[in-house]
């Protein structure tokens, strides 16, 4: 949940561009291991998994996304997340809003215990909130407690937590790896955790390996995997490397990422919805881009379903709105554009805009001022996926009368034409949060902000501020229903694809092997050994 409104735009394709895959001699984990690994693979029954050097094992006080996913071996959250990221009880037995919606009253499991067979209690969750309120901006979890003023201890396994507003999304401060009160206090333990999950802390080396081993947990199972090690590793493309060269056991990983590499000996893959949301832009600041039916027409002349198979390579999921296809919020309802160049057609015909013979690019007359169907596309060059899909937008757009330039400059220069609204059209992604509100670029108080579109509706408004501040399950389903049907209707955006993602195992791996966009690993208690 880290950074909930971060804009990558396309960040993950630069970084991956930028790391090397040809030359692995300076990287942590080596080839030489590898083939030191390979030989007794097959004759144990540990694995090797992999993450960037850490400074901390202290969940709340960590900053690396690579660290959190081990974390979240060891841990179990407070308020865990299903498959379609509805909240669901973990640490957490219940909870209800109170006050309107401006606090919750939390119930803990009375049987769970942190891995030395102390209970998990309300004081040990008060106290990861103030750690967490009290550490750098840049921690995992710190957008958890960015609504949360304070809590008060209700009972020995109740609290009661207090929110700066109502908020449908308040739930989601509760999504964060709680820790032991009485083991962290007074003394650093930050590289020793004691933890509450499938397996516990045995042994830590700065900057090359941690030690897992299982431990009977709170939920009555002892897995069956009798050690898990964690090697530093530099980079996700060493991760890929050492997983092709069965080094390690495991990577998450994109599938495009993961075809760089010979994996001639096996692997499984086990897909899943990840939470990158990849769109088309619209400037509302161009009047002729600010008539529906002239994005109407664009959007029925991008063949989404033709792009997700060829350019994705069919490692996408298409949607219709910025909530992810796999929520449990998603509207199934709301309307697709199908591909169809006649519907492009119609609509231009509808906004007035004729083909001339002498250029067939559309144009209009009004007024005694000529417009005509010519628009810039920005993309960033670093992004061969985004490139691919302007040059098809292009071609489609071109052969129904209308004009499209493409922009491909470099990430910087990108961002700065963004927040400048030097643009038409652009394609950009952005990495959202378990917290499904979408109001950070659709708000018109966002404008100058993180609406870089400059898009103002006040309808769009009003059902915002009423997804805002839904409360209860029914109320919150109705109100995301009617925002996504009004954002495809209105379409400030063209959504295109939420990417997928998968967890690659090695083929002796069995089990129930269930990845999620926000656990990878979730399902490790129940691995085993083939």
């Amino acid at each position: 949940m880290k950074r909930i409104l971060m804009l990558m735009l396309a960040a993950s394709m630069v970084f991956s561009a930028c790391a090397s895959s040809d030359n692995k001699e300076d990287s942590v984990i080596t080839a030489t291991a590898g083939e030191q690994v390979n030989e007794n693979k097959n004759n144990n029954k540990d694995i090797v998994l992999a993450m960037r050097p850490a400074s901390t094992l202290n969940p709340l006080l960590n900053e690396d996304e690579s660290v959190d996913k081990i974390l979240r071996i060891l841990y179990r959250p407070l308020v865990d997340l299903d498959q379609t990221g509805k909240p669901q009880a973990s640490i957490a037995e219940s909870w209800y809003y109170t006050d309107e919606g401006r606090s919750m009253v939390v119930n803990i499991k009375q049987n769970m215990q942190w891995n030395d067979g102390s209970s998990i209690t309300a004081d040990d969750i008060i106290y990861s909130i103030n750690t967490l309120k009290s550490a750098g901006e840049n921690v995992f979890y710190k957008n958890c407690v960015k609504n949360i003023t304070s809590c008060t201890k209700t009972g020995t396994y109740s609290l009661e937590v207090h929110f700066s507003g109502a908020y449908s999304g308040n739930v989601y401060s509760l999504c964060f790896l709680p820790i032991s009160s009485r083991w962290n206090k007074g003394s650093d333990k930050s590289l020793e955790p004691l933890g509450n999950g499938a397996f516990k802390f045995e042994s830590f080396t700065a900057a090359k390996e941690l030690v897992l081993m299982p431990t009977e947990n709170s939920f009555g199972t002892v897995p069956s995997i009798e050690k898990i090690t964690v090697r530093m590793t530099t980079d996700a493309d060493t991760d890929v490397y050492s997983f092709s060269r069965r080094i390690t056991d495991c990577v998450d990983a994109d599938e495009s990422d993961m075809g760089k590499h010979n994996l001639s000996d096996g692997a499984n893959k086990y897909e899943y919805t990840s939470n990158y949301y990849d769109f088309m832009g619209f400037n509302f600041k161009n009047d002729i881009l600010a008539e529906k039916n002239i994005r109407k027409a664009v959007a029925y002349a991008v063949p989404i379903d033709s792009i997700i198979e060829g350019i994705y390579l069919s490692n996408a999921v298409r949607t219709s709105s910025p909530i992810c296809p796999t929520s449990y919020l998603y509207e199934k309802d709301a309307k697709l554009y199908n591909y169809s160049l006649e519907g492009a057609k119609k609509y231009f015909e509808l906004a007035g805009f004729k083909v001339e013979n002498d250029t067939g690019i559309r144009k209009k007359e009004q007024d005694g001022d000529v417009q005509q169907l010519s628009f810039r596309l920005l993309v960033n060059s670093e992004s061969e996926e985004r490139v691919q899909i302007a040059r098809k937008i292009q071609e489609e757009l071109r052969a129904v009368g209308c004009e499209i330039n493409i922009e491909s400059v470099p990430f910087e220069e990108y961002t700065q034409k963004l927040e400048s609204g030097d643009f038409d059209m652009f394609l950009g992604g952005w990495q959202m949060s378990a917290e499904p509100y979408p109001g950070f670029m659709l708000s018109s108080a966002q404008i100058g902000g993180t609406n870089y579109i400059s898009y103002s509706s006040e309808k769009m408004d009003q059902l915002l501020s009423a997804a805002y501040s839904a409360s209860g399950n029914a109320a919150v389903l109705e109100a995301y229903s009617a925002l996504q049907k009004e954002i495809a209707e209105e379409l400030p955006y063209l959504s295109i694809a939420y990417r997928k993602s998968a967890l690659f195992t090695d083929s002796r791996i069995k089990g129930e092997i269930k990845p999620s966009m926000n656990d990878c690993y979730k399902t490790i208690g129940q691995w085993s050994i083939d």
